[in-house]
């Protein structure tokens, strides 16, 4: 027969073993609801980052930046100020500079940068400038020249690689023989067939790169070189053309049926393999070439 005061002392028991339980289950909804509620990084993280990004060359200050948690996941609000009197293809190089020197930090803190005015910049330059893959032809002829020029002067000086490599395999000052040799349309013992594409910047009428794309891939191209070989003039590197030639050259890989692509670089080329996982790249693996350089091997889904 149980007693009055063990009766109470057992209810004692049970309510604290239930409080327990309750708060264990408020602590763990908290914390859910806090990952999906938007949450500040906090004024410290904040005025770092701010310190951090108005350090940067030609960032004159910055006016607001704000930031949020939303699962692992950080979202970064920034307004910046650039000279006022600079062209617009310029400022929108600075935000673009910025979102590359990012990911240094981004591996630190797992986070996703959203800036106001860089998507500005971006979504108002697929407005106005209007970039496109063309096809070779005798209309380009000058610009071609003039850009092949500007390349070769700066690998003589600067000792830079050559890529994509088809674009200089043939004496571009002979056009008519240069035209017909650009593209390999049939396979041999070591080459694929392959297509090639300039990036076009419609309202300079200026040539920007160059994209070689090989419809599929034999022994070599699958250890090394993939599916895609890009570059930019040097004059116009830095400004986020890599990333937009790679996003261009994946629809056309789409058209010839490649729905996985092969993309490799070589290691110290950071801006290359930043511009590959913008674009979606994951990092398979790396090995050393026969130069021994260290060369990384990424694939994209598309």
């Amino acid at each position: 027969m149980f007693s009055p005061h063990r009766l109470r002392s057992s209810g004692s028991a049970c309510q604290k073993k239930q409080q327990t339980k309750d708060t264990l289950t408020y602590d763990i909804l908290k914390d859910a609801i806090e990952k999906m509620l938007d949450t500040s990084c906090g004024e410290d993280y904040e005025k770092a980052l701010a310190a951090y990004i108005a350090s940067q060359e030609d960032v004159v200050q910055v006016d607001m930046l704000h930031s949020r948690m939303f699962g692992n996941k950080t979202y970064i609000e920034l307004e910046l100020q650039v000279d006022g009197n600079l062209p617009l293809r310029e400022a929108h190089a600075i935000a673009e500079r910025i979102q590359n020197y990012w990911p240094d930090c981004k591996t630190a803190c797992d986070a996703v940068l959203l800036m106001h005015r860089t998507i500005f910049f971006l979504l108002f330059m697929e407005e106005t400038m209007a970039l496109k893959l063309i096809k070779l032809t005798r209309e380009y002829e000058k610009q071609l020249c003039e850009m092949l020029d500007e390349w070769k002067s700066d690998q003589d000086i600067n000792h830079t690689n050559r890529s994509p490599w088809v674009i200089f395999k043939n004496d571009y000052h002979d056009f008519d023989y240069y035209l017909e040799h650009l593209e390999l349309k049939e396979a041999t013992k070591d080459l694929v067939p392959d297509s090639v594409f300039f990036l076009l910047d419609e309202d300079r009428g200026r040539l920007l790169g160059a994209v070689n794309i090989r419809h599929y891939l034999n022994d070599s191209l699958l250890k090394e070189g993939g599916h895609i070989g890009d570059g930019i003039r040097p004059s116009e590197r830095r400004k986020g053309y890599a990333t937009e030639i790679i996003r261009l050259a994946l629809i056309e890989c789409k058209k010839l049926g490649i729905d996985k692509v092969l993309m490799t670089c070589n290691k110290d080329n950071i801006g290359s393999a930043r511009s590959i996982v913008k674009n979606g790249g994951i990092l398979e693996n790396e090995f050393v070439n026969a130069n021994g350089d260290v060369e990384q091997r990424y694939w994209i889904s598309i």
